[in-house]
């Protein structure tokens, strides 16, 4: 089975180096090697590697454990909480619909 290339966009890959230089530098910030985040994790060494350098491959269920290994559990989530443009997107929705549907609260 082969594996699909994924490609990203500038604007997105640019994105995943600024992440990965983020979760790099609250590591060494907590004073660990990768190699303690690996065993922290179970995740592979190579895996840490890959975040870090902002690699499209590496899996979310990975990056979350990373965040949670270096205390920043729900960081992820949190950053996703205000969506206005989601927001603005579900009122326009709901007016032309002109019911009052409300989205979960997550």
């Amino acid at each position: 089975m082969t594996k699909r290339r994924q490609f990203l966009s500038g604007p997105e890959e640019e994105e995943l180096s600024l992440l990965g230089g983020r979760i790099r530098m609250a590591r060494i910030r907590r004073s660990l090697t990768q190699a303690e985040i690996a065993e922290r994790t179970g995740f592979s060494r190579s895996t840490v590697v890959d975040l870090e350098s902002g690699k499209p491959g590496v899996s979310i269920g990975a990056m979350v454990s990373v965040l949670a290994a270096l205390g920043l559990q729900g960081k992820l989530a949190e950053a996703l909480r205000k969506d206005e443009l989601g927001e603005e997107l579900e009122m326009s929705a709901q007016k032309r619909a002109g019911g009052a549907r409300n989205v979960a609260d997550f």
